[in-house]
This record gives structure tokens, C-alpha cells and sequence, in this order.
């Protein structure tokens, strides 16, 4: 199995002149004495340019070499040789340049959602949302917040794995700046990190992926669960609460210290689900302009 000729096809040395790039192409065709040899014996042949081989009449160097097998006879293979005077930019074509990690990283804003029990009334003086007997009457509201998500790449020698451990679902203890917004401590929350490993230009660099979901309100990012149960204390006793002098058999109201809220007015507790952890080490751009 071997490539038996190889000539230059006539009119097959188009280009195309871009800003700060050239591109130029040359055409061969190839022909093998087997219908079972692979592109790889057909781009290893000496006549056929070698990746990185300058152009006979230009500083352009061959990036590309796609050899194209003829459906109608197997051993015949038309072979573009693609060159180009700089790398093309296949992400970030207004960053120009051939090294990923000096783009600029790819922000965009959008929002999420986050269900959750209303019961304090917002308008005009703060009150119980209840129903006509005074009796709580809760609401669940869907509330939408922003996030952002920043992709960049980064050199795989500069990039550690243990970093996705270390921030993944982590609120943010420090204000900091991300984006184009500020953010206040313990606002954030990093709720996504992605590191896949990706081939751009021929060189392998960790494609990188953060969403940063904000919550601007009092309650940040702490988990608020509703105090309530079947037992209260007094004296510091347990006890099953009863009513009617029967067993309650749905969770009562407490009052935040152990006391069965007579009055029926719903408490929360408070309790920290993330840690809270500086942002300082991801370098995360800091404007719109993804720098």
C-alpha cells in the first residue's frame, strides 16, 4: 500500500486576505495503489506540504492538510493544504491572535429562579400575609435573580484540579468585583465549575466554565427552614404538643427557642449550607470586556 503519484491541481491556489491574516490554499491530487490506504499514508507522502512547511512565495506555514477520498474510485484523494501567516482564531475571532489564553473571557448575564414561601406582606407597613381568621395563609413566589457565566481558557500547566473542589458551591467572603458588578460578601455563590480539557490550534488548554448566581437580600444565601415540629420544650423538658388533648398530628409552630408559638407566627432558622471562601485565587475577569 502506497501513493503511487501525486501532482498539483492547476487553479488550486486560492487565498484570502484578511486583516492581520493570510490565508492561502494549495490542491493536490493523489492517487494509491489501494483502495484500503487511509488519509494518514496519503498526508505522510514527501510531496504533499508538511504541517508547519512555509508557502513557496509567502511567510504563510500549512496549519491544515485535508485529504477528501473519491466516492467513485477509492484510491484517488484530492489533498488541500491550508496556510495561514498567523493561527485562526476558531472561539474568539475579535481577540485575535493563536494563544487562547490571552482572549479575552466570554461573559454573558442571564438570570434564575428560586421558589420560596412569602409571608410577609411588602406594601406599606410590614404584615403577616393570613387569611381572615388571622391564621397564616402562606405563598409560594418564584423570585429571579442574576447569574453569570464566564468561559476562558487557561494553560493546563497553570491549572490544578483541586481548584473545581475548592470553590464549587462556595459563597463569595470578600466583596468583589465580577463582571461589571460588584459584588457584596456572601452575596455570590459559585455554583457551577467545568474544566474540560480542549484542543484549540493544535495545542491542549483547559477550556474553563463558572456560574456566579447573585442573591442581593437580606437572607444571602443562608437556608431558612421554618421552626416547627410535634415536641416543644418547657423548662427545658421535652414534650409532645397536644391540642384538644390529643397528639398534634401536624407540625406546630415554635417560637425560634423551643416554645410552641401559640400565636401562630411563623419563625425561621437560620443555618449555613456554603462555605464561605475568597474569590481572590480564581483571577476572575472583572468588566464587561471579559478582562
Amino acid at each position: 500500500m502506497a501513493v503511487t503519484r501525486v501532482i498539483e491541481v492547476g487553479k488550486g491556489r486560492p487565498g484570502r486576505f484578511q486583516s492581520g491574516q493570510t490565508v492561502l490554499e494549495r490542491m493536490f491530487l493523489v492517487e494509491t495503489n489501494s483502495a484500503a490506504d487511509d488519509a494518514t499514508v496519503v498526508k505522510a507522502h514527501a510531496s504533499i506540504p508538511a504541517l508547519g512547511a512555509a508557502h513557496p512565495n509567502s511567510t504563510a506555514t500549512v496549519r491544515e492538510i485535508n485529504p477528501d477520498q473519491h466516492e467513485d474510485d477509492r484510491k484517488k484523494w484530492d489533498v488541500k493544504v491550508v496556510y495561514r501567516t498567523s493561527a485562526l482564531v476558531t472561539t474568539n475571532e475579535e481577540s485575535g491572535g493563536d494563544d487562547p489564553t490571552a482572549w479575552p473571557a466570554d461573559i454573558a448575564w442571564s438570570e434564575f429562579s428560586l421558589t420560596r414561601v412569602l409571608e410577609q406582606d411588602k406594601a406599606g407597613t410590614p404584615a403577616k400575609i393570613q387569611n381572615s381568621a388571622g391564621d397564616p395563609l402562606p405563598y409560594e413566589t418564584e423570585e429571579l435573580w442574576p447569574q453569570v457565566t464566564i468561559s476562558r481558557y487557561i494553560a493546563t500547566s497553570g491549572y490544578n484540579p483541586a481548584t473545581a473542589d475548592t470553590y464549587r458551591r462556595t459563597t463569595n467572603s470578600a466583596e468583589i468585583a465580577v463582571a461589571g458588578r460588584t459584588i457584596a460578601i456572601g452575596q455570590g455563590l459559585l455554583w457551577s465549575y467545568a474544566a474540560p480539557v480542549e484542543v484549540v490550534n493544535g495545542v491542549r488548554y483547559v477550556h474553563e466554565t463558572i456560574i456566579i448566581r447573585v442573591k442581593a437580600d437580606t437572607d444571602k444565601w443562608a437556608l431558612k427552614l421554618l421552626d416547627a415540629g410535634f415536641y416543644a420544650k418547657s423548662g427545658g423538658a421535652k414534650y409532645r404538643i397536644q391540642i384538644d388533648g390529643e397528639p398534634a398530628d401536624t407540625p406546630q409552630f415554635l417560637d425560634g427557642s423551643g416554645q410552641w408559638s401559640l400565636s401562630n407566627t411563623p419563625v425561621y432558622l437560620s443555618f449555613t449550607e456554603f462555605a464561605s471562601v475568597a474569590w481572590a485565587g480564581l483571577s476572575l475577569p472583572t468588566t464587561l470586556a471579559g478582562t
